[in-house]
């Protein structure tokens, strides 16, 4: 079982992919490191967060045009499907975890 400090070290590393991703401006990349989150929520078993990054990969592959991923994605998770914004409202991913917001949560935890 891993520490929350090993989970906090693995979500600071995360983010900073999907940051590097979006600074590339390449939606497969993007995608990809949302997909990396949403997998290491769900084994963590935190459902609720990797809906939240696949449906951000999900956002990036429909921009992309990436078909495959996106049938692959609505295959695997026929949810994401319903809970698409209009292409007036789409927007990119999201960092919802901050390295301010990592750090403040470790010490909360006694983690330094």
């Amino acid at each position: 079982m891993a520490t929350l400090e090993q989970y906090a070290k693995e979500i600071d590393r995360l983010e900073r992919e999907i940051i590097a991703a979006q600074a590339s401006q390449s939606l497969t990349a993007e995608a990809l490191a949302h997909e990396c989150a949403a997998e290491f929520y769900a084994e963590w078993d935190k459902e609720k967060i990797a809906a939240v990054y696949r449906q951000d990969a999900y956002d990036c592959y429909v921009k992309a045009g990436a078909q495959a991923e996106i049938a692959h994605l609505e295959h695997s998770y026929p949810q994401l499907r319903s809970s698409i914004l209009p292409s007036s409202q789409q927007f990119g991913g999201t960092n919802y975890f901050t390295d301010e917001f990592v750090q403040q949560s470790a010490m909360s935890f006694g983690i330094r």
